[in-house]
């Protein structure tokens, strides 16, 4: 419960008014079913009964007018002006908390897939759970209020009275439990076909799996998957459906038909008829309060019950939010500033292990880097060149050895104003649905001049007119271009031209070109960076020997080091992979690109 009373403060100090004015709505919109059906409704029975004329009831009446009015106009301003507003408003600070936690997790967790599940369910559940939260402690206490007033009103009606009610929740609260679990069952069932059903959806109207059905018959598979998940999850459906249908039929006759409108009605009839204790508006006031005190004591316990789930979430957002912490916020990396590039990365006798495995991904690894230089990085898919990299980057923590930059033990502290020294291209890497200007500078505030020369180097310019705010989403902006893929892989180099002195990181950069066009794209990268220090990651070895160094990797180990021709000399895996590509695409044995230029 601390932590839920915590999340709670969280929640008022992000916006103190709309908690405020949402409690208020909350205790307005219950305290009219007690004024008129319980305390109103048995001071007119009772008045007219008593033979008061009209004149005597209509201040009464002009009383609950007013109060309604007030009420409802409140509840309407509330509702449809303020409420909306406020809710966004605490919806996007507690999202920028939940984006400012993501960013800060170190990168071997984003290769968890259930790290993203994690940060997926978060992000999906978030809004609920902060109305969630306001709705069960608002109901709680407007419940509260309504049970002592209409308690404080029935006081002289008799114990049997309130031994009725509290047979009727309890036999409510049984059947409500029972289907809940019920519920929860149906819905652990059906996640997995609604996710199979949700991906296969997801594939058939994506636009690149599109092509491949066109030429294939993938689409007969997709949909038969996809007949499958729907008549798995209609079929759980029905088989909870019938149960749940049974335990609501059991909960409304022993709750509503026999304890409210029998054995209710029948106490309430002997006291007014054979007791004479208690008055024709005392019948209405004792039907409709205990109608009241059931309904509150019901909602109060499903408050709980959403406390409780809630809490839930609640402990696996704190738990998110704390575990794996390595990188600043974005408001944080604003003072990090840029380091200049080092003159020399060391790695000394590093070695490294995802968590959750037991597979060492690199194992005694040991490598100088000097600036200027320009390093390849070639191996077997799974030989650990990207994970090498990440490391050299700072990114990833080693299990055992040290990282030295200019000579000095890289600290945590230090890790991130490091790895903003580099600029790197991934494979997998995505345009940003932004201007071409943000794409360059990835940054919201560009310089144009530099911005322009990086388009201009990488050959963008002379095949397109490319505005610098031009967007390049087409999905998300009815204008935005269409890029081809050789033209999308140059616009995200141009990035690494936008700052000069950044130590380059390229892995495989020409992946998705056709021969010809890796071959130019090459040319062209090496060309513009012959002054800087490039880590190149290829299994395109013609691209590699360029390269002045060549370390390769197997098993997570760099079992030869030296340039294209040294390498060659030697029997050994680039050998082997050199003439397997050279019978493939016609090389030589002593081809060489002659290094950069």
């Amino acid at each position: 419960m601390k932590r839920y009373l915590i999340f709670l403060r969280e929640v008022f100090l992000a916006a103190p008014l709309y908690v405020i004015g949402f409690f208020a709505a909350s205790v307005l919109e219950v305290l009219p079913s007690y004024i008129c059906t319980v305390w109103f409704l048995k001071e007119i029975i009772d008045r007219i009964t008593a033979g008061c004329g009209m004149g005597e009831l209509f201040p009464l009446f002009g009383m609950i007018t007013v109060y309604l009015l007030l009420s409802d106009g409140y509840l309407a301003w509330f509702g449809n002006i303020f409420q909306p507003t406020a809710r966004d408003g605490l919806d996007r600070c507690f999202r920028k908390k939940l984006w400012d936690a993501y960013s800060r997790k170190e990168l071997y967790l984003y290769d968890i897939p259930e790290f993203h599940d994690e940060a997926e369910y978060l992000n999906s559940r978030m809004g609920s759970v902060l109305e969630s939260v306001l709705i069960s402690v608002a109901q709680i206490c407007a419940g509260g209020i309504t049970i002592l007033l209409t308690l404080h009103l029935l006081r002289d009606t008799g114990p049997l009275l309130l031994l009725i009610a509290l047979c009727a929740v309890a036999a409510a609260v049984t059947a409500d439990r029972q289907a809940a679990d019920c519920q929860n069952r149906k819905n652990r069932e059906l996640v997995r076909w609604e996710r199979r059903r949700k991906y296969l959806t997801g594939i058939f109207f994506a636009p690149g799996p599109f092509k491949e059905r066109k030429t294939s018959r993938a689409e007969t598979v997709i949909r038969r998957e996809h007949e499958r998940a729907c008549r798995e999850a209609g079929d759980t459906l029905k088989r909870f459906g019938r149960k749940t249908t049974c335990l609501r039929f059991i909960r409304n006759f022993v709750s509503s038909t026999l304890c409210m409108n029998f054995l209710l009605i029948l106490w309430l009839a002997y006291e007014v008829k054979v007791a004479k204790s208690l008055s024709l508006g005392g019948f209405a006031a004792g039907y409709n309060g205990v109608s009241t005190i059931t309904g509150s004591v019901m909602t109060f316990l499903s408050c709980l019950d959403r406390v409780r789930e809630d809490r839930f979430f609640i402990g696996r957002w704190e738990t998110f939010s704390k575990a794996g912490q390595g990188h600043p916020s974005e408001d944080q990396k604003e003072s990090c500033g840029r380091q200049s590039p080092p003159d020399i990365i060391s790695l000394k006798n590093v070695s490294f292990t995802y968590p959750g495995t037991d597979r060492e991904v690199l194992h005694d690894i040991s490598l100088d880097i000097r600036r200027g230089e320009k390093i390849a990085v070639v191996g077997p898919n799974g030989s650990g060149k990207t994970t090498l990299v990440h490391l050299l980057m700072g990114l990833y923590r080693p299990d055992a050895g040290e990282i030295l930059v200019d000579g000095k033990l890289l600290r945590d502290e230090d890790r991130d104003a490091y790895a903003r020294s580099f600029c790197a291209f991934f494979q997998g890497q995505r345009l940003l649905p932004a201007s071409i200007g943000e794409n360059i500078a990835l940054d919201v505030t560009v310089d144009e001049r530099r911005a322009s020369a990086a388009l201009k180097r990488m050959g963008i310019l002379p095949q397109k007119d490319l505005s610098l705010s031009a967007m390049v989403d087409r999905e998300l902006y009815e204008d935005g271009l269409i890029l081809s893929g050789g033209e999308e892989a140059r616009l995200m180099l141009a990035h690494c031209l936008y700052d000069s002195d950044q130590v380059t990181v390229l892995d495989e950069p020409s992946a998705a070109l056709d021969p010809v066009a890796q071959r130019q794209l090459n040319a062209d990268i090496f060309r513009e960076m012959k002054n800087r220090t490039v880590l190149f990651i290829s299994h395109r070895l013609q691209t590699v020997s360029m390269a002045e160094r060549i370390c390769v990797m197997e098993a997570g180990r760099i079992v030869e080091s030296g340039t294209h021709s040294e390498l060659l000399k030697q029997d050994g895996l680039y050998r082997r992979m050199w003439m397997l590509q050279a019978a493939k695409y016609g090389e030589t044995e002593t081809q060489d690109a002659g290094g950069f230029p």
